[in-house]
């Protein structure tokens, strides 16, 4: 049971970077290469603008993860850092984001995935349903502001 948390909730986030890296791909292949620089700015840079506000949020309202609270230990290891907001739903959030403008089926199945990550990480006691809520609005937030900021520009 230990071995399917570890590898879901902490290693599954990897084929969502493989989802991605496919469906640049195919618009690469396709002669896109103008959808391709505006997708993958509007991805770095909201990986990047998504992950400092995690960090600004974490250093400065550290709220415990619940294995410090509960004075256990968590199914999948990892230090003692503050979890709100999650970085593990910022990231899959903001992928979950772009697959639905890309395509409702691409976007259903990272759903599916994202989902399957945080909730491995709320039941390993790495991170409660807020931090994932908090990481998943702030993900889906973040997205939609860059995309508008990119897509006016390029």
């Amino acid at each position: 049971m230990n071995l399917i948390l570890l590898i879901t909730g902490k290693y599954l986030i990897y084929l969502l970077f493989l989802f991605t890296a496919y469906i640049l791909s195919q618009k690469f292949q396709r002669g896109n290469f103008a959808g391709v620089t505006r997708d993958s700015l509007t991805i770095f840079v909201s990986l990047v603008v998504g992950l400092i506000i995690t960090w600004l949020v974490r250093t400065y309202y550290p709220i415990p993860r619940p294995f410090i609270e509960d004075q256990t230990r968590p199914l999948i290891p990892h230090d003692p850092s503050p979890g709100f907001p999650s970085q593990h739903a910022v990231i899959s959030f903001i992928l979950v984001s772009y697959f639905f403008t890309q395509s409702k089926k691409w976007g259903w199945l990272a759903l599916g995935v994202a989902l399957l990550i945080t909730g491995a990480r709320v039941y390993a006691k790495v991170h409660t349903i807020l931090d994932i809520s908090a990481g998943a609005i702030l993900a889906i937030a973040v997205y939609f502001v860059v995309s508008r900021l990119v897509r006016s520009k390029i």
